[in-house]
């Protein structure tokens, strides 16, 4: 060995030196005890650390570590430096730190005499850091997107080095870690060994999930509640599924959690201690699904399963914190879920007595234990209590902010840690900023410390790359939003937009579709905000459309994208489309439930592995061949850019809805202009310091009470005529008065009302737009109806979508399929199923037979659902007569009600036909489907709507250009009539090869619901429903459309590629 250059001894800041510095200076290189010494150099500091918390302590850990490992082979060192490296890392996030250990642990993973270390090892460090070494890269690394991990062979390693430790070394910190393990009973000895062999795996992945509960399962199945190892079995297994539902939010992880959770209250030999850790168990998991589900009942079982917790624990230590914390959680629901309902809060109310205790027991945790995740818990309850008592308390808000400051400095946070510390932190010195006397009293001099105190905290979260994205998006949110209020348009525009970018990451982390959209569900209205932003701050239009683009129909995406492009791969490339949607069903298949395991002590077997990880990666794999060797598909699967829109603009009229907290805009393209119509009179409201839209706040109670069926029909068609006037009033007259659309009077040259194609957003997906008028004086010129041909598309995805499949329907086919839910016997069918059927089918499938001649029609009078999907990918048009059924839990799980193959007309067998599966399919031919169901256009959570996961949309997914479907109830009476004259019209206006145009079929459509308006005008819920969902035809005469009049107008509001006017400069009133 060369002498290696000569240790200096680094100085402490404050001078001190350790007696094993002195010694080891005193040690000549060469001398046997020397890097023994600086070993032990490198331990006191890295230990000194742990206390102090100081920077030169864990410098100096890795300095001597170093050195050490410089000049002594072996993989103890190696270990050791590790642990300094690590905690060198967590100290300040710099990742060199973290990408050396990880190089030190390939090296060991390598080294031959790893079994030799780990099984003389007897301390549990040692062991834990190659563990702790790549947990820490999978997390940062993994979460940044800087760097691929591999982790299958990391944790094929991990079980082979772990198995090299004796088993009875194993068992003894087995028993350490759990002292219900109890090594001398023969009756635990087995369940025992399963517990432990399920403890080493420890990364959030899936084949390590089903591998871990695999062994708890087996485990479980050899104790009983009077076992002394049932308590440490039954809390792993909870722990496990909890972290589970964490990492995917699937809710079934969920519902066994709080299944096991009830379980383990029963043991018979638990302590109170331990019993409260149970009832704790119980309490925060039902805590969790009342977040997810808002079940009262989950909430009761809570607060009742805390209460109980923290009355049982008998010490006051940090477990008792937690305890304490989770009660406080608790009762701060129960808060939030009384103030929803309640009108107006008072001091007595019961809403807030309920956050007056839950402040109490987050106080008394805090006293215990002062750590982030109850500092910040307390802090948003002050918060909330100061906003509550209408900001009379003060020192809430004082108490909520110092609190908070807290919090931010406690060291060694964990990423998990620092996204809820620097939101609550930034949200509460806004709220002090906006809430403070000289804001509300005198703007000019007010105190802007606090403002940029939370701007800064809000930023700093939302730029950090190792917080997880869902935390970053909403503290990017947030800032926006203080952003916009400050009139800092354009950093407003910058954060909003960089936030919306990172969606996609944020929702692709969970791969359970409920995940999903629980995490899309709570970034509603975000694209909408972002578009707001950006055209206040003078942006192009179109720049702003896209940016909204990028924040909707994610989830329709992820559960069919590209289903235009693949009917068109089928006919280049079948081969590559085959081995496509193989894959793509293996991917969308579920997990298996039930897992191989592996024996503790055999080492030949390999262990379960989920088939849906190998699909992923050969899907991926077929996708890049198909972008390289197939031609005119190296964009296959690629997202919405910029210039897509401004080319689906070119052919197209298309009207644009956003409405946000801070504004309400019609974005109006028309070939290759656009224009920005803000509706003043439609601008957001606040109350108490809280932006509110002020289109949903108007129509969503007037939607609700439309939708209730226990509602009187005439007291419903009451609101809905008031939801009509004040859609044309406010939305579609100034729309139609700018663009000079008039009452249509039919001419030879343009016999038909001029079409316009509606995107609407959020609250406007639920408002029929359509059929908006003032009726009270039975005047029909004054409606959306006399001077438009309405349609709707959920999005400019959409639209590039079905444009493709509507290219050549003219000479696509006439096939058509009529499914039917006729029953003969339905007068004799039980009350609980002769609500699956309908007793007008036959007469409606008659009527579109005959009225459709040039349609070979097929009957299937009993709508078998196999039968049904064996026939989509072939038909041309698609009649269905049934019921639908919307699910409010998850939206994608909405269905068509059919019968199933094994149904008879005696007892029939329902067979619900999803979202999902329809989407799913691929419909090569298709034209038309005219859905005469209840509800396939309406979507049933207001968080959704901008996701198109409505059953006609589906239909669209699946290679149906034009749907026809409801908003809400189709009467039974009505759709016959609807049906006939539709078909009429279709029938007559065929060209000479017999086919129909796309403005055909939205034209029928026209004229049947003005068929049906003639008859019923003061009955909207019968005429009203039902929309066309498709594209229109290139074919336009923009002379008929007022297209001078309308250049004229943008060109004098000088709209042509810049934003509107901002709403805050401008003058109160009508919409302009």
């Amino acid at each position: 060995m060369s002498e290696p250059t000569q240790l200096s001894s680094p100085e402490a800041p404050d001078g001190g030196r350790c007696s094993l510095v002195a010694e080891l200076n005193r040690l000549p290189w060469t001398h046997p005890e020397h890097f023994a010494t600086a070993s032990k150099c490198g331990i006191f500091f890295r230990e000194r650390y742990e206390s102090t918390g100081k920077l030169h302590d864990i410098a100096r850990a890795v300095y001597y570590g170093r050195y050490v490992v410089a000049h002594k082979d072996g993989t103890l060192p190696k270990i050791q430096l590790m642990l300094s490296l690590n905690k060198r890392f967590t100290h300040d996030h710099n990742e060199i730190f973290l990408h050396e250990s990880m190089s030190l642990l390939n090296d060991v993973y390598d080294a031959g005499d790893l079994r030799k270390v780990l099984s003389h090892a007897g301390d549990a460090k040692l062991v834990m850091c190659l563990a702790q070494t790549q947990k820490l890269h999978y997390f940062y690394m993994g979460s940044s997107k800087k760097a691929p991990v591999d982790l299958d062979s990391r944790l094929s390693a991990d079980r082979e080095h772990h198995s090299a430790m004796p088993f009875e070394v194993r068992l003894s910190r087995a028993k350490d870690i759990s002292p219900g393990v109890d090594v001398n009973s023969p009756d635990a000895k087995r369940a025992d060994r399963l517990w432990l062999w399920s403890q080493q795996y420890k990364v959030e992945d899936e084949e390590d999930f089903h591998s871990s509960l695999g062994y708890l399962m087996e485990a479980e199945k050899l104790v009983d509640i009077y076992c002394p190892s049932f308590c440490h079995i039954y809390h792993s297994i909870v722990g496990l599924l909890r972290e589970s539902y964490l990492s995917t939010l699937k809710l079934e992880r969920l519902d066994q959690a709080i299944a096991y959770a009830q379980k383990a209250t029963e043991a018979k030999v638990a302590s109170p201690a331990q019993r409260a850790i149970f009832l704790s168990d119980l309490g925060l998991h039902c805590k969790l699904r009342y977040d997810r589900k808002a079940r009262p009942q989950d909430l009761e079982t809570a607060l009742s399963a805390h209460r109980e917790a923290v009355r049982l624990y008998p010490t006051r230590d940090s477990s008792k914190a937690v305890l304490l914390d989770q009660l406080s959680n608790s009762l701060h629901s129960c808060y939030l879920s009384t103030r929803k309902s309640a009108m107006w809060l008072k001091s007595h109310d019961p809403a807030i007595e309920h956050l007056k205790e839950a402040v109490l027991y987050g106080r008394e945790s805090v006293e215990i234990e002062r750590k982030s995740f109850n500092l910040v818990n307390l802090a948003q309850k002050l918060d909330q209590l100061f906003d509550a008592t209408g900001d009379i308390e003060e020192e809430y808000i004082n108490e909520a902010a110092d609190l908070a400051s807290e919090a931010a400095k406690l060291k060694d946070l964990s990423p998990d840690e620092q996204g809820p510390v620097l939101q609550t932190l930034g949200r509460i010195f806004a709220r002090k900023y906006h809430k403070s006397p000289s804001y509300i009293l005198l703007q000019k001099d007010r105190d802007s410390s606090d403002i940029e105190f939370a701007l800064q905290a809000l930023l700093m979260c939302a730029k950090s790359p190792v917080i997880q994205p869902l935390e970053r998006i909403r503290a990017a949110r947030a800032a926006g939003v203080i952003l916009y209020d400050l009139r800092r348009y354009e950093d407003a525009w910058d954060c909003l937009r960089e936030a919306v970018q990172n969606i996609p990451s944020a929702s692709a982390v969970h791969f359970d579709r409920e995940g999903q959209q629980y995490i899309i569900s709570q970034l509603s209205g975000l694209g909408s905000e972002a578009c707001s932003a950006g055209l206040t701050a003078g942006a192009p239009p179109l720049k702003a459309l896209f940016v909204l683009e990028q924040a909707r129909g994610i989830l329709t995406t992820n559960l069919r994208g590209g289903s235009g492009e693949l009917a068109d791969l089928k006919c280049k490339a079948p081969n590559l489309y085959e081995e496509f949607r193989n894959f793509q069903q293996q991917v969308m298949r579920p997990s298996e439930q039930q897992v191989q395991l592996v024996d503790p002590l055999d080492l030949s077997q390999k262990p379960w592995t989920d088939p849906r990880m190998r699909a992923i990666e050969k899907l991926d794999g077929v996708v890049k061949l198909i972008r390289e060797t197939v031609p005119g598909f190296c964009d296959f699967l690629t997202t919405l850019e910029p210039h897509h829109i401004t080319e689906l603009s070119d052919e197209d009229y298309i009207t644009v809805l956003n409405t946000s907290i801070f504004r309400t805009d019609a974005i109006v393209l028309k070939r290759g202009l656009v224009d920005v119509i803000p509706f003043y009179g439609l601008l957001p409201i606040s109350i108490n310091g809280h932006r509110s839209q002020m289109v949903e706040r108007i129509a969503k109670p007037l939607l609700k009470s439309i939708h209730n069926q226990r509602i009187e029909p005439h007291v419903r068609n009451h609101y809905l005529t008031r939801l009509l006037k004040f859609a044309w009033d406010s939305i579609v007259a100034p729309i139609c008065s700018r663009l000079g659309l008039k009452e249509h009077n039919p001419t030879p040259d343009c016999p038909f009302a001029p079409r316009v194609l509606w995107i609407p957003t959020g609250i406007f997906a639920q408002i029929p737009l359509h059929a908006a008028g003032d009726y009270s004086s039975g005047n029909l010129t004054d409606s959306a109806t006399a001077r438009m041909t309405s349609s709707y598309i959920a999005s400019f995805r959409m639209l590039q979508h079905v444009r493709s499949r509507s290219r050549g329907i003219q000479t696509a086919g006439n096939k058509g399929v009529v499914v039917s839910t006729a029953s003969k016997s339905w007068a004799s069918l039980p009350k609980g199923i002769r609500k699956y059927f309908l007793p007008s089918a036959d007469v409606e499938a008659a009527g579109v037979t005959d009225a459709a001649r040039f349609i070979q029609w097929v009957q299937m009078p009993r709508a078998v659902k196999a039968q049904l999907l064996d026939v989509l990918p072939s038909c041309n048009y698609l009649h269905v007569d049934s019921h639908a059924e919307t699910d409010a839990d998850d939206p994608s799980r909405s269905h068509l009600i059919l019968l199933d193959e094994t149904s008879t007309e005696s007892e029939p067998v329902i067979a619900r036909l999803s979202v999902k599966e329809i989407s799913s399919t691929v419909a090569d031919k298709s034209i038309l489907a005219f859905l005469a169901a209840c509800s396939t256009a309406y979507g049933s959570v207001l968080e959704l709507l901008d996701e198109g996961l409505q059953i006609g949309n589906a239909f669209q997914l699946a290679g149906f250009p034009h749907v026809i479907a409801s908003l809400w109830r189709a009467y039974d009476f009505v759709c016959p009539t609807l049906a006939r004259e539709f078909y009429q019209f279709l029938n007559n206006h065929t060209d000479e090869h017999g086919g129909i145009g796309n403005d055909t079929i939205a034209w029928a459509l026209h004229h049947a619901v003005s068929t049906l308006k003639e008859e019923y005008l003061d009955e909207p819920l019968i005429w009203a429903p039902f929309i066309h969902l498709g594209p229109m035809s290139k074919e336009v005469d923009w002379a008929e459309w007022g297209m001078n009049e309308f250049r004229k107008e943008i060109l004098s509001s000088k709209a042509v590629g810049g934003g509107a006017a901002r709403p805050g400069d401008a003058a109160d009133g009508g919409a302009a």
